[in-house]
């Protein structure tokens, strides 16, 4: 795995020097937690778009997805596109999807704060890249400013993976100054 992540960078080098910067760690895939799908079977499935004219409308993604922010969506998609093997770890995102979708105002408020923020995973990019311009920090500035504020939304949740998002949250406030 090592040599194949070596080979890998050895051959983006050359190619896209600028983008190596993006690259923090390097993982291998764990066979045994999430499903592979092929893409005949994400095509067949129409889990990111339909058969009919091959748009996004009436896909699975389409119908599921009612994310507020761009990171939201790729989450979303990813998980539709790596489905999860493990029954225990199934369990967990379907107890937090249910505790949200039962506590409606909660919900709601939670909502309306991730609105504020920005594509982080963009900015990241574009800040590594050193291609940033001062908008994209004052966004950046912007999407962090409520972060304290939405950590506290999810305090009274109970669900694990709810939890666990609370226990190694980071407001970030570091960088705000």
């Amino acid at each position: 795995a090592v040599s194949a992540a070596g080979a890998l960078l050895y051959f983006f080098q050359p190619v896209r020097k600028d983008s190596l910067s993006l690259i923090d760690k390097v993982s291998c895939a764990q066979s045994g937690t999430e499903m592979i799908l092929d893409a005949a079977t994400i095509k067949n499935l129409e889990l990111m778009k339909n058969l009919r004219d091959g748009g996004r409308k009436d896909s699975l993604l389409d119908i599921i997805d009612f994310t507020v922010t761009s990171m939201g969506c790729r989450l979303i998609r990813n998980w539709l596109l790596q489905p999860l093997l493990s029954c225990v770890d199934i369990e967990k995102r379907l107890d937090a999807v249910s505790e949200f979708l039962s506590c409606t105002i909660e919900r709601k408020e939670l909502r309306e704060g991730m609105k504020e923020i920005f594509d982080l995973e963009r900015l990241k990019g574009k800040i590594s890249l050193a291609v940033a311009h001062a908008r994209d920090l004052v966004s950046l500035k912007k999407s962090l400013l409520p972060l304290p504020q939405i950590k506290n939304m999810i305090r009274p949740f109970s669900s694990k993976a709810i939890k666990k998002i609370y226990k190694f949250w980071d407001n970030a406030q570091d960088l705000v100054e």
